[in-house]
Formats: C-alpha cells, structure tokens, sequence
C-alpha cells in the first residue's frame, strides 16, 4: 500500500514538473530561432513525462519483475 501512494505521489510531482517545463517552452518562439538550450529543455520535458507515465503504471499495475 505504501508503494502504491509513493507512485501516486511521484505521479503528480513528476506531471507537475513537466507541466512547468512544456509552459515555459511554449512561452519562448523556439521555432524561429532553435538553440541548443531549447532542444536540451525540450528533452527533459518529455523525459520527466514519460517518468510520470512510468510511475502512475506503477501505481495501476505495480512492478512486475520478469
């Protein structure tokens, strides 16, 4: 029970973290003029999301160890 509210937990910090990231991409006009600062932020954006994804797996399905 306790991994299952760590997952959740995690969750919503790590969706959270990343809702803050992709905003303050959005905000800049990266398109017009791409840096490699952007391209940086941009990758950290979706791998906080797909570390959100993992953890609310988790949370439905908990670890299955093959």
């Amino acid at each position: 029970m306790k991994n299952r509210r760590r997952s959740l937990l995690l969750f919503f910090v790590f969706t959270v973290l990343a809702g803050f990231n992709l905003s303050s991409l959005l905000g800049r006009p990266i398109f017009e003029n791409i840096r490699w600062v952007d391209v940086v932020h941009l990758i950290g954006t979706v791998v906080t999301f797909g570390f959100a994804i993992l953890f609310l797996k988790e949370y439905f399905f908990g670890r299955h160890s093959s």
